[in-house]
């Protein structure tokens, strides 16, 4: 899961539990769990997508996952 801690900057951006991620089948999938405020993904091409809540999205290497501020890079 990914979550706040109360000691990060960004504890009012970010819901308690924001996004699952899951590895299936050799890949990872991230799951939007908060109707609230979502989450976006960066592709490697510069394309930003939303997530539908709770439909998971495969991810690649290279895609950039944004969460309020926050940016996660898949390596």
């Amino acid at each position: 899961s990914i979550r706040r801690q109360r000691q990060m900057c960004i504890r009012d951006r970010i819901d308690i539990e924001h996004a699952v991620l899951n590895y299936s089948g050799d890949c990872w999938y991230i799951e939007d769990v908060s109707q609230k405020n979502g989450i976006s993904i960066e592709k490697a091409d510069g394309r930003k997508y939303k997530l539908a809540y709770g439909k998971p999205c495969r991810l690649e290497r290279g895609d950039i996952i944004h969460i309020a501020l926050t940016r996660l890079q898949i390596i």
